[in-house]
């Protein structure tokens, strides 16, 4: 039983740690689509994309908005 307590606790620690955070999310989105309109306005097809990390790490994108 010992061995099953490890497997639960190991799978709800690590599922804590990848759930999506669906309002960091979504308000990312809106930047992300700020910078696809420019890139197509420049006719800049391999641009890179800034706010899309964000959207890919919701936490770090929170913690950067908060610092600046």
């Amino acid at each position: 039983m010992s061995i099953m307590r490890m497997l639960l606790l190991l799978g709800l620690t690590l599922g804590a740690c990848t759930t999506f955070n669906q309002e960091n999310y979504t308000e990312c989105l809106p930047l992300v689509e700020i910078d696809r309109q420019a890139a197509r306005a420049q006719k800049d097809y391999s641009y890179d994309a800034v706010n899309f990390g964000y959207c890919r790490a919701p936490a770090r994108y929170k913690n950067q908005l908060e610092e600046e």
